[in-house]
């Protein structure tokens, strides 16, 4: 007690506000690096989600394409009667060598004998038991990867790694429908490390990994080397972690690969670690420089002490202080100076705070853009391109669902109506909410702006229209599409007023379809 009474009094200012400062300083760098750590986390999930949507779509495309070229080939005059072996073998041939990633074509007759195939592998050889034929002689067949059995050993294999393939076969029917045979076809798994290499190319980070899961067992398709064959093993305490379903695209039916992106967090959220380490070095020093100046000026003050440190408290307890100014004495002047200049220093942090706040430029009910978001992305990216596909888009059958299942199931379709549409675009492109139930897309052709967006727009129609699980009820809507495109040297309220034209025509024609 006796050492208490005789400290100096400018020992007492100090611990004040060496406390007060600390605690400031604490508030606001923490706060400071919470919000920015969740909104980095927050973008990354976002990336790696699109990107896992980007690698299924991919997949999905590939598989339709080679299926359809298969397709194709089935249904031409020589398939109808097999009896010109030659002419067959020729266009097997033909269509390895324009997809090399069919390793082998073959065509077999009824009982599963192989009459043709490319190079002549297999000829004359009985695949009746294999997969391949057996689905196929019933109807359209894909199979998931599996490893080499017949050809293991025919097939050329440089590298000498494990030789996977996926199949697909379709029945061979004569002119009057009757099954005369199987076109069977193996898929070189490398095709989906190709996609794979393409999908990150862009990306131009090491530190982000593709794994390809089977749906059959859950076993790792495609990834690291040494994963390949084991159960998938999500680490979510390592690794922000993304996921998507390869479902299908347009006929093909697809065989629900489920797609993980994830990336280390320490890479990922690097810039975050950083940026928190500034804020505590500005904070440390801003605090050790304040407390000198309080060391120093407490020496000479006496009875505005009192209003200044309840000024202070204030401000501990999150009030906003009336900090007074005192005059007639320098040393008191300085400190109330240097008081103000602190909060100052704090109220440009927190406006800081606010400023990143509202550079989000999201709607608040979906967390997609809004009309702001949407005019930043778009004076931001025509700067790059020439052309941009516009698409309008309006629900049909939300004011029902308001008005029979009330207000919260509303903002409830709409918030996964923004999920979807967000699914049917690439990472580079944008999806924003306008009005209550209306929404914009940005899309970047890279073919003519109206077939890229009638393409897209059959997409976004496809999945609006899978119904919308809300409690127990199954609800419904529908949406209407206009497309038109931007050129070079218009104004972004041209290019959508001329998609609200064609939206217009689309509701006019019947809705839920889309017009150019």
């Amino acid at each position: 007690m006796q050492l208490k009474k005789s400290m100096k009094l400018s020992t007492h200012i100090y611990i004040a506000i060496s406390l007060i400062v600390l605690i400031l300083m604490l508030i606001s760098s923490i706060t400071i690096g919470v919000f920015t750590g969740n909104s980095m986390r927050k973008k990354v999930e976002q990336a790696l989600s699109e990107t896992a949507f980007h690698m299924a779509d991919k997949m999905d495309q590939f598989m339709w394409s080679r299926s359809g070229e298969l397709y194709t080939i089935s249904a031409l005059e020589p398939m109808k009667t097999l009896d010109n072996v030659d002419e067959i073998t020729e266009l097997l041939n033909r269509l390895k060598l324009q997809f090399p990633s069919f390793s082998w074509i073959g065509v077999t007759d009824v009982n599963g004998t192989v009459i043709a195939a490319t190079d002549d592998i297999l000829k004359g050889g009985d695949i009746s038991q294999r997969p391949v034929y057996q689905q196929g002689i019933k109807g359209e067949y894909i199979g998931d990867v599996h490893e080499a059995v017949l050809l293991a050993d025919l097939l050329p294999n440089p590298t000498g790694e494990l030789m996977q393939f996926v199949d697909i076969s379709f029945p061979l029917t004569d002119n009057s429908g009757n099954t005369i045979g199987v076109i069977a076809a193996h898929l070189s798994w490398e095709w989906a490390r190709e996609v794979r290499a393409t999908v990150l190319e862009p990306i131009d980070n090491d530190q982000i990994e593709i794994f390809v899961v089977s749906a059959v067992d859950g076993s790792v398709l495609l990834g690291d080397e040494a994963q390949i064959g084991k159960m998938y093993e999500s680490d979510k305490s390592r690794f922000i972690e993304a996921s998507s379903i390869a479902d299908g695209y347009l006929n093909y039916n697809g065989l629900n690969w489920t797609i993980y992106v994830r990336q280390d967090k320490t890479t990922a959220l690097s810039s975050v670690h950083y940026l928190q380490w500034v804020i505590w070095s500005i904070g440390a020093v801003l605090f050790i420089v304040f407390v000198l100046l309080g060391r120093y000026y407490g020496k000479a003050i006496s009875k505005p002490l009192d209003t200044l440190i309840k000024a202070l408290d204030q401000a501990r307890f999150g009030e906003k202080p009336a900090l007074p100014t005192h005059k007639g004495v320098l040393e008191i002047e300085r400190l109330s100076e240097t008081l103000h200049e602190l909060f100052d220093a704090l109220n440009i942090n927190m406006a800081t705070i606010n400023t990143l706040e509202n550079v989000v430029n999201t709607d608040n009910l979906t967390g997609i853009s809004n009309r702001t978001g949407l005019k930043n992305y778009f004076d931001l990216t025509t700067r790059h391109y020439k052309q941009l596909s516009v698409l309008s888009i309006d629900l049909d059958g939300f004011k029902q669902i308001n008005d029979q299942y009330g207000h919260e199931a509303g903002d409830f379709v709409l918030c996964e109506v923004a999920k979807r549409l967000q699914m049917t675009i690439r990472d580079h492109e944008i999806v924003a909410r306008i009005g209550g139930d209306e929404f914009v897309v940005l899309l970047i052709p890279n073919e003519t702006p109206l077939d890229i967006g009638s393409l897209v727009a059959r997409r976004i129609i496809d999945v609006i229209n899978k119904p919308f699980i809300f409690h127990s009820f199954s609800l419904q809507v529908g949406c209407s599409i206009g497309c038109s495109s931007w050129n070079e040297g218009e104004t972004l309220k041209i290019a959508i007023q001329r998609s609200d034209e064609a939206l217009y025509r689309a509701k006019s024609a019947g809705k839920n379809r889309f017009e150019n």
